[in-house]
């Protein structure tokens, strides 16, 4: 049967974008409520510092669309000089076994692959 293989990122590219690394903030502010009473409020929550988000989209053997994502990453705290950045989720390539095998891997802004996101051609071949 011929159809569209996803495969995705390798786990080497899963670990530079986790979106398991979080960041603890505190909102406040104050309520205002119909009876006039006025109360100061503080409230501590967690998120995820990676913030991903569609961007655009790779498409399978029967025109299926397959989101691909970016990846924000916020200034890093030991050099806050250094501005937020954003990682591209891209098709790395595309071999035919029986349909497309579709591979992701990272893309900097500037169109740079990141190396370490690659799939080798012998980790694709398990696939095929």
């Amino acid at each position: 049967m011929r159809c569209t293989q996803f495969i995705g990122l390798n786990d080497r590219a899963r670990k530079l974008v986790d979106l398991g690394q979080e960041t603890e903030y505190t909102i406040r502010g104050t309520k205002t409520y119909a009876d006039g009473r006025v109360e100061d409020f503080q409230e501590t929550q967690t998120r995820s510092i990676v913030q991903k988000e569609r961007y655009s989209e790779t498409y399978g053997m029967g025109e299926e669309e397959i989101p691909l994502y970016s990846y924000l990453f916020p200034p890093n705290k030991e050099d806050p000089s250094r501005p937020n950045f954003e990682i591209l989720e891209e098709v790395q390539a595309s071999p035919w076994s029986s349909g497309p095998c579709i591979f992701l891997a990272l893309m900097r802004e500037n169109g740079e692959w990141i190396q370490e996101s690659l799939w080798t051609d012998e980790e694709m071949d398990e696939y095929l």
